[in-house]
C-alpha cells in the first residue's frame, strides 16, 4: 500500500491509526460516496477544505462530509474579514495533496486549521484521503499541474515544443520520471530551463521535489520505423585462421597460439534500413540491398557496386545490407572497410615478415566484404591483393559489396582486369534526391532526435538544400543546435542563417529579373501582367514559378523574392515555392514546366 503524507507523519510521530480502503468512483471522489463504500455514519467521515483570507493566507477546515461550510462563520472564527475557496487547481501546489484526497495532517506547510466541534462526539472519526489507487496516479496529475504552471511562463511555440512531447512515468516520493523523446532534449531541457523545473516542481511537490529523466526510444510511427536508440552493433563469430609459427614477427590480424579468434564487423547500427527514406533516388539501390541481405553471395548482384556523388547515402545502404545480413544470418561473417583502410593495412604487412600472408588470411575467412570508396585503392601492390581476396570470394560465393563516388567505368589508373571485375554485377547509381525525399528524410530526422520542427521550417530546407542527404540533416542538426544555445525558436529565418552558412552563396549570373524574363517568354506573357494580381491558373503558375526559381536558383531571401514580385509577403512566396514543389511530384506537364525554364535559364546564366 502507497503512504499518505499523513500516514507517514503518523508513523514518525507513533500514533496509532486505521486505515480503511475502498473501491473509489473517479466520477465521484466526495466523503459521502467514501462513507457508503465503507458503511459508515458521514457525520464520523470528515473532509478537508482549503480556504484563502486575501492577505491572512491560507486556513484550513475540516467538516462533516455531509455538511457545507460557512465562510462568513469560518472567517469570524479565524478573525479575518472574509474567506473564498482555493481553486481547485491549486490545491495539490499548495498542500501536496490532491482533490478527493487532502489531509489536513502532512500538508507542505502548517496553515491554521480548524476541526467541527462534532468531532468530540465521537471515539474515533474517518478522515478521507488518498488512496492506493489515486497516489499511482499521482505522477499524471501532478505534470499536469506543472505544465498549467509552466505554460503561464513561456511563449506557447516553445512550449508546445518541448513541454508537450514529455510524458509523465511515475512518481515516487518526491521524485517524479519524466519521460523525454531523445537525449538531445533531455540537455536542451537542462541548459534552458532547468531553474524553472526545479522552482515548478518545488511549488507543486515540495522541497524535496527530484526529477529523474528517461530517454524514450524511437518508437514505430507509420510510415516511418526506427530502431530504439540502445541497440547494440553486429557481432561476428569467432573464426578460424591458420596462424604463422609461434616466435615469428606477431601481425595485426592474428595473434600467435591462438587458433580462433573474432572479426570486428565494424556496422553502426544507425545505418539500418529503417533509418533509411526511400526515394526514386535510392529505390533500386534498397530493392537490390534487400534482395542480397535475404540470400548473400546467391543472387546476380554480386558484386553490388553502388555509386554516385558524396552524401547520397551509399555508406548508409551498404551498412544496412551488412547489418541486416547478420540480422538473418548471425553465423555469417561480414566487414566493413573502406578503400584507404584497405590500402593502408596492406602497405603495412608488406613491411613485415609472415604479416602479408596473415593479411590474406584475415579477408579470406570474410563472407560478406563491404568495401566502401573503392576508388581509393590506388597502386599496383594493393590492387594485386584486392585483386586475389575478390577473386577468392565471389569464386566461393560470398557476397562482395563496393561503393565509389564515381561508376566503375570512370575509375582511374585501375587494373583492367580488376575493372571487368568490378563490373561483373550490379552497378546502380544513387541519385539527388526529390523534394518529397528530401522532406520526408528532414522529419525521420527530426522525429529521430525527438525535436518538433515546423513543417514550414522543413519545407523551407528541402527547397533550400538539393545537393544531398548529408547537407540536409547538417544543416537540420545545426538549427537545432543553434536554437538551443540561443534559447530561439527554430523559424524559418533562423533556418535562412543557418542554410547561408552550409549552403554558401550559390554563385550563379541567373538574377531575379532573368527568372522573370525567361518566365514571362515561356509562358508568353508581359512583365506587367506577370507581377499582376491575376488569377487566372496560368498567371498565377506562371508568378509561383519565377517565385521558386527566384528561391531555388538565385537564392534570394523570401522577402526580396516578394518585393519583386509584386509586393507579396514571405508566407505567400513559401507556400508558392512549396506549391510548385508539390506539383512537380504529381503532375507531369507541370514538371516538364519548370524543367524547360530551368534549362533555359541555365543556358543564359
Amino acid at each position: 500500500m502507497t503512504k499518505t503524507n499523513a500516514m507517514r507523519m503518523l508513523d514518525r510521530a507513533k500514533i496509532k491509526y486505521d486505515v480503511l480502503q475502498y473501491d473509489y468512483d473517479e466520477s465521484d471522489l466526495s466523503g459521502v460516496h467514501a462513507a457508503a463504500a465503507l458503511s459508515l455514519d458521514p457525520n464520523q467521515v470528515f473532509k478537508t477544505l482549503v480556504t484563502r483570507g486575501g492577505k491572512n493566507g491560507l486556513f484550513v477546515f475540516c467538516i462533516p462530509v455531509g455538511a457545507e461550510l460557512d465562510l462568513k462563520k469560518c472567517a469570524k472564527c479565524a478573525g479575518v474579514k472574509s474567506l473564498e475557496m482555493i481553486h481547485v487547481k491549486e490545491l495539490i501546489s499548495l498542500t501536496g495533496y490532491m482533490r478527493g484526497g487532502c489531509s489536513p495532517i502532512g500538508m507542505k506547510k502548517q496553515y491554521p486549521t480548524f476541526i467541527d466541534s462534532t468531532a468530540s462526539d465521537f471515539e474515533k472519526i474517518v478522515k478521507n484521503t488518498e488512496v492506493k489507487e489515486m497516489a499511482e496516479k499521482n505522477h499524471i496529475d501532478v505534470w499536469n499541474e506543472c505544465l498549467r504552471i509552466i505554460e503561464n511562463l513561456i511563449n506557447p511555440q516553445m512550449f508546445n515544443s518541448w513541454f508537450k512531447p514529455l510524458k509523465p512515468v511515475s512518481l515516487q516520493d518526491s521524485t517524479i520520471t519524466i519521460e523525454v523523446p531523445s537525449d538531445f532534449y533531455r540537455k536542451y531541457l537542462e541548459d534552458v530551463y532547468l531553474d524553472m523545473l526545479k522552482k515548478t516542481l518545488k511549488r507543486v511537490i515540495g522541497p524535496d521535489a527530484k526529477l529523474v529523466y528517461k530517454i524514450r526510444p524511437v518508437r514505430v510511427q507509420p510510415p516511418m520505423t526506427f530502431p530504439a536508440a540502445n541497440v547494440t552493433a553486429p557481432v561476428n563469430k569467432p573464426v578460424s585462421i591458420n596462424t604463422y609459427p609461434a616466435g615469428a614477427n606477431p601481425g595485426a590480424f592474428v595473434y600467435p597460439g591462438l587458433r580462433k579468434f573474432s572479426i570486428n564487423p565494424r556496422l553502426n547500427p544507425v545505418y539500418c534500413f529503417g533509418n533509411l527514406v526511400e526515394g526514386e533516388c535510392n529505390k533500386m539501390g534498397i530493392t537490390a540491398g534487400e534482395s542480397i541481405s535475404s540470400s548473400p553471395g546467391n543472387t546476380p548482384f554480386n558484386p553490388l557496386f553502388l555509386f554516385g556523388s558524396p552524401g547520397l547515402g551509399k555508406t548508409h545502404l551498404s551498412q544496412a545490407i551488412g547489418i541486416a545480413i547478420k540480422e538473418k544470418y548471425p553465423d555469417q561473417v561480414v566487414l566493413y572497410v573502406t578503400g584507404n583502410e584497405f590500402k593502408t593495412q596492406y602497405m603495412d604487412a608488406v613491411n613485415v615478415r609472415n604479416k602479408l600472408t596473415d593479411f590474406l588470411a584475415f579477408y579470406m575467412k570474410i563472407d560478406v566484404l563491404i568495401v566502401d570508396d573503392i576508388q581509393d585503392l590506388l597502386g599496383p601492390g594493393t590492387q594485386n591483393a584486392f585483386f586475389n581476396v575478390f577473386n577468392h570470394l565471389h569464386e566461393n560465393g560470398k557476397q562482395l559489396i563496393f561503393t565509389s563516388d564515381r561508376a566503375p567505368a570512370d575509375l582511374k589508373n585501375f587494373e583492367e582486369r580488376l575493372l571487368s571485375r568490378l563490373k561483373w554485377g550490379l552497378s546502380v547509381e544513387l541519385q539527388r534526391p526529390s523534394y518529397a525525399t528530401r522532406l520526408e528524410m528532414l522529419k525521420a530526422r527530426s522525429f529521430r532526435e525527438g525535436v518538433t520542427v515546423s513543417e514550414e521550417v522543413l519545407e523551407y530546407l528541402a527547397t533550400r538544400i538539393k545537393s544531398n542527404f548529408r547537407e540536409l540533416e547538417g544543416a537540420l542538426i545545426s538549427l537545432i543546435a543553434h536554437a538551443t544555445l540561443i534559447h530561439k525558436e527554430m523559424t524559418v529565418e533562423l533556418a535562412e542563417k543557418i542554410t547561408g552558412k552550409i549552403v554558401g552563396e550559390e554563385k550563379t549570373e541567373v538574377t531575379i529579373d532573368k527568372v522573370q524574363k525567361t518566365v514571362c517568354d515561356y509562358f508568353n506573357i508581359t512583365k506587367d501582367t506577370l507581377l499582376s494580381k491575376s488569377r487566372k491558373r496560368q498567371i498565377v503558375q506562371a508568378r509561383q514559378i519565377a517565385m521558386y526559381m527566384s528561391r531555388t536558383l538565385v537564392g534570394c531571401s523570401l522577402s526580396i523574392i516578394g518585393t519583386e514580385l509584386g509586393g507579396k509577403d514571405h508566407a505567400t512566396v513559401l507556400h508558392a515555392c512549396n506549391t510548385v514543389s508539390d506539383l512537380m511530384s504529381t503532375d507531369k506537364s507541370f514538371k516538364q514546366y519548370v524543367s524547360d525554364i530551368e534549362k533555359m535559364l541555365v543556358t543564359v546564366g
